[in-house]
């Protein structure tokens, strides 16, 4: 018998819409609390390391048409994960939207900490930030990564804040080129490393070969003084 498939969503009401057509599927999961990572291939991590309820991620990104925007939904601290919105932007998202359950954390610096994860997302992709959370920490962040003010929500407690939205258009060096420009950086690092070691290499040789040279001149002048001397 198949185990049933355990899937992290959130929904989206529409009003025109069946509400099966606004639904996300968490794609990435926390290891070791959500999932237990390559969990196919070494079973016994799962029997050891694993929880009960392991659930599946979803599918890949999914855009959400509502309110005349395409939405990306993101779950958690998928704000994390820089790719994952990249996808998004790529496919014509106009807006984040973050909901999060960060009751795990009982200090209300571990909520700031997690809303500053995506701040950078609104930053790299340039495109706003809605983010809920059920202890707080909850914010409208602008797409140039600023905080609109008043919409901070209050830790521990129920708050609705409402906020108008402004999505540009813009598309970014990061969005179009992603993270390709760290393996140019690489290739620099590692042509300056090799260069440095290549130098060094030579000046090693040039002072073995003055060394061996100073060498035998001194053997020379020893063996001359001794036969003078014999």
């Amino acid at each position: 018998m198949m185990d049933a498939v355990k899937l992290l969503s959130v929904f989206f009401i529409p009003h025109d819409a069946p509400l099966r057509q606004a639904a996300y599927r968490k794609v990435e999961l926390v290891p070791f609390s959500e999932a237990t990572p390559l969990r196919g291939k070494f079973p016994w991590l799962q029997q050891t390391l694993g929880r009960t309820l392991e659930l599946t991620p979803g599918a890949g990104v999914r855009l959400i048409s509502f309110g005349g925007l395409k939405i990306q939904p993101l779950i958690c601290f998928e704000s994390g994960f820089a790719g994952l919105i990249r996808q998004g932007v790529g496919r014509g998202a106009d807006l984040l939207v973050e909901t999060s359950n960060d009751g795990w954390f009982a200090a209300r610096d571990a909520e700031l900490k997690h809303l500053g994860m995506g701040v950078f997302r609104t930053v790299e992709a340039r495109r706003p930030l809605v983010r809920c959370s059920n202890t707080g920490g909850g914010a409208y962040v602008l797409a140039s990564g600023e905080l609109t003010p008043g919409t901070l929500t209050p830790h521990g407690r129920s708050a609705a804040i409402l906020a108008a939205v402004t999505c540009p258009e813009t598309v970014t060096v990061y969005a179009r080129l992603g993270d390709s420009w760290l393996w140019g950086l690489a290739l620099f690092v590692l042509w300056g490393v090799a260069k440095t070691a290549f130098k060094s290499g030579v000046r090693m040789r040039n002072c073995r070969f003055k060394c061996f040279d100073d060498n035998v001149a001194g053997s020379t002048r020893n063996v001359k003084e001794a036969i003078r001397n014999g």
